[in-house]
C-alpha cells in the first residue's frame, strides 16, 4: 500500500516534462500566429492533463469499488498527479504571462486560494465521502475537475472572439 506513492512520483515526473514542453508549443503556436505571442496558447496543452485527470479520478474512485486490480488505482493516482502537477504549471505560467508586472500579488492569491481548498477538503472530505458515497463523491469530483481545469476553453474561447473583433 505505501508504495502506491511511487504512483505520485510517476505522475509528477511525466506532468513536469510534459509541462516543460509548453514553451516549445508556444513558440511553434506564435509562429503559427505570424511571430505573435499570447499567453493563451498554453491554455491549449492543458486538454491532456483535463482527459487524464478525470480518467484517473474514476480509476481510482471506482477501480476498488468494483474490484479492479491495485494497478488500476496505481495507474488513476499517477494520472491524477500528471493532471495536478500539469495543469498547475500551466496555469500558474499563464497567469505569470498575463500579469508580468505582478508576480507576487499573483502567486500569493494562487497559493491562498490553492491553500484554502486544501483545507476545506481535509475537513468535510470523509462528510463528503460518507454522504454521498464512493460513486457520488468521484462523480461530483470529476465534475468539479472538469469545470475547474475545463475553464480554460471558456477563456481561449473568449479570446479568439475578441481578437476577431478586433481584426474585422
Amino acid at each position: 500500500l505505501g508504495l502506491l506513492n511511487l504512483s505520485i512520483t510517476v505522475g509528477n515526473t511525466i506532468g513536469g516534462i510534459y509541462a516543460a514542453f509548453s514553451d516549445k508549443f508556444v513558440i511553434y503556436m506564435s509562429q503559427k500566429n505570424g511571430g505573435v505571442f499570447e499567453p493563451e496558447f498554453r491554455l491549449l496543452m492543458n486538454i491532456v492533463p483535463l482527459v487524464l485527470n478525470i480518467g484517473g479520478l474514476f480509476m481510482y474512485g471506482l477501480g476498488p469499488l468494483y474490484g479492479a486490480p491495485w494497478i488500476v488505482a496505481a495507474i488513476g493516482i499517477a494520472l491524477i498527479s500528471f493532471g495536478i502537477c500539469t495543469t498547475t504549471s500551466l496555469a500558474v505560467t499563464y497567469v505569470l504571462e498575463c500579469y508580468p508586472g505582478e508576480t507576487v500579488q499573483t502567486m500569493t492569491s494562487v497559493l491562498v486560494v490553492r491553500n484554502l481548498l486544501a483545507t476545506v477538503f481535509t475537513f468535510v472530505f470523509q462528510y463528503w465521502l460518507d454522504g454521498v458515497g464512493v460513486l457520488g463523491t468521484t462523480i461530483m469530483l470529476a465534475c468539479f475537475c472538469l469545470v475547474s481545469s475545463g475553464s480554460y476553453i471558456i477563456m481561449y474561447w473568449k479570446d479568439e472572439i475578441r481578437q476577431h473583433m478586433d481584426r474585422g
